[in-house]
């Protein structure tokens, strides 16, 4: 419960990221690609692989980033399912000693009545 705040901010940031908001410097770097797709001197290709380089570095970042992010949220899922089963089992037992507090009431009651 205690990585909830960072899970949060984790889950924010990876959602702005599918919806395209942090996909900025990804697209900068895929027009720099693309920008010279005929320029076949070894410059020209030495420039593309090492933008496309960054945009893998980028992605693969973004993937491992996304993999914690992912690992930590069902980390956190497993304890909120064990805290629910523990809160189950309270419950229970709690509904079993107010029905014998209940049936003792009841068998007060009859026996001041009856007397």
């Amino acid at each position: 419960m205690s990585a909830a705040p960072t899970v949060v901010q984790g889950t924010k940031t990876l959602w702005d990221r599918v919806r395209g908001k942090g996909t900025e410097g990804t697209a900068q770097n895929a027009n720099e690609t693309q920008s010279s797709p005929d320029d076949v001197t070894a410059a020209g290709i030495d420039r593309r692989i090492r933008a496309l380089e960054a945009a893998l570095a980028a992605t693969k970042s973004e993937a491992q980033s996304s993999a914690q992010l992912i690992a930590s949220l069902a980390k956190q899922n497993a304890r909120l399912v064990e805290a629910v089963a523990i809160l189950r089992v309270r419950t229970r037992l709690l509904l079993g000693f107010c029905l014998v507090l209940a049936f003792a009431l009841l068998g007060i009651v009859l026996w001041v009545y009856v007397k």
